[in-house]
């Protein structure tokens, strides 16, 4: 049989064997021994297989296992992983040329090995372990990027809101790190996979000439798409989140020229590694803020960044006034909501009970009453005509109905109370009734028969303001 390219210690027992172990147990406590146990014998086979398979910053594009038959067994799991590893995440291989590869490889691994090998293809050894788990028996083993989480803001929060603070709208794009130093730039998502789109040269060389100055860091933001006129120039606007995305993460995505970076927060690569940043959000009289450098990063002197970068929407509230106003602005755009943070908080790894999401959306049920066809298919739906149940509010909803909904005949909707999400209330064009602003459908609710009244959807869509009001 081939060993592995580098000579890698074993541990109690044959790798597959530890993972089938792992497998059979459902005792987190028992998973977790195991662990520690080959951790002690220091079994360099198992953390290697753990790290291929769990770590996000290796692929191999594809969850198909091609047809193979048993041939010659040369390789193990670890020599054969070692080999897609060089091939096929590298993308030396692809496309068909990949899947015969993987094929060629499978039909030559040892049979007691080959099912292991097919899971870290397919990145899911099905062992009931993450992480988390993982990394507290083989340090670093598995890439886990640091990120601060907001809490959804409730009632049991409101004395966790300490003015002054700061609003900010909710970004609507694609989150990612930007990791700069001052040779390199890398863009990778929250679970630490790296982004195929590109930023603007001259923004990423402006970014680089600041972390040879001074430090290197980690810009936190959201790409979005650009939207064009028809002569392809910038309307200043950007395209739907979900189209926007779609290109983004698309294997052939826009040209950096398209693509807008919206920030609000950066910690040096230093603070990022270590999963913690001592440094105050936006105030601080003895150092500059992480605020205040964000600044100097988008408002260049040197070079006009404005087609290419800017900070999100910040308004610091000093009254609870102030941020009922601002979120009502946001709402009224059509924004999903807002962002509240202390003017200290620090940046750390974990969900902070200091800083709250204000989710504008607001969900009620409706009835169907009437449908509008399909502009480019013919007997599919358009959009669903729906109204409250005492006819004072009435609007179409086309958004969020999948391909699979749009076919189904009017009949299995007429009648029906569906849950629609929408952003406001607004007075209709006739302003005898009201309409939804930026309505979504959710599913039909076949448990219902009776539609929300106006009261409810007003007091659904004021819940939120109505709770901010007992901030003091």
């Amino acid at each position: 049989m081939i060993i592995a390219h580098k000579t890698y210690k074993t541990g109690t027992k044959p790798v597959s064997t530890i993972i089938e172990e792992i497998r059979n147990t459902s005792s987190t406590t028992l998973k977790s021994s195991i662990l520690e146990r080959e951790s002690k014998a220091g079994n360099e086979e198992l953390e290697y297989v753990l790290h291929v398979a769990n770590d996000p910053s290796i692929r191999f594009f594809t969850t198909i296992i091609p047809e193979y038959k048993t041939t010659h067994e040369i390789y193990n799991a670890i020599s054969a992983t070692e080999l897609l590893v060089e091939h096929i995440s590298s993308r030396k291989l692809t496309g068909t040329a990949a899947l015969e590869y993987i094929s060629f490889v499978l039909s030559k691994t040892a049979k007691e090995d080959v099912d292991l090998v097919c899971k870290i293809i397919k990145k899911d050894l099905d062992c009931g372990i993450g992480a988390t788990t993982i990394n507290k028996y083989f340090k670093n083993c598995v890439f886990d990027p640091p990120y601060q989480q907001y809490s959804l803001f409730s009632e049991k929060y409101i004395d966790k809101i300490k003015l002054p603070c700061v609003s900010q709208f909710k970004a609507d794009g694609t989150y990612g790190n930007n990791i700069v130093t001052k040779d390199s730039f890398e863009i990778v998502s929250r679970q630490g996979i790296a982004f195929g789109y590109k930023l603007q040269d001259k923004f990423i060389k402006h970014l680089q000439r600041y972390a040879e100055h001074t430090t290197e860091f980690v810009l936190h933001g959201e790409a979005l798409v650009k939207k064009r006129n028809a002569d392809g120039s910038w309307t200043g606007e950007f395209l739907p989140r979900k189209e926007g995305n779609g290109l983004l993460n698309s294997d052939t995505p826009p040209e950096p020229e398209d693509i807008f970076l919206e920030v609000w927060d950066v910690v040096t690569l230093e603070e990022y590694n270590n999963r913690k940043s001592d440094r105050p959000y936006f105030y601080n009289p003895k150092c500059l803020s992480r605020y205040d450098i964000l600044r100097d990063l988008v408002e260049s002197e040197t070079e006009d960044l404005s087609d290419c970068v800017r900070i999100v929407e910040t308004r610091i509230c000093n009254t609870t006034e102030d941020i009922i106003q601002h979120f009502k602005e946001i709402r009224d755009k059509g924004l999903e909501g807002s962002m509240l943070k202390p003017i200290d908080m620090l940046w750390e790894d974990k969900k902070s009970t200091k800083a709250f999401k204000l989710k504008a959306i607001f969900e009620c049920e409706y009835k169907v009453i009437g449908y509008t066809e399909h502009d480019k298919k013919k007997d599919w739906i358009g959009a669903l005509i729906c109204e409250s149940e005492c006819c004072k509010v009435k609007f179409k909803c086309g958004s969020g109905l999948k391909d699979s909904d749009r076919k189904k005949p009017f009949s299995f909707y007429e009648g029906k109370i569906i849950t629609v999400k929408a952003n406001d209330l607004t007075t209709s064009k006739t302003k005898a009734t009201y309409s939804l602003s930026h309505p979504r459908f959710i599913e039909v609710r076949n448990d219902k028969t009776v539609a929300d009244s106006f009261e409810k959807v007003l007091e659904s869509r004021d819940s939120m303001v109505d709770l901010l009001k007992k901030v003091k």
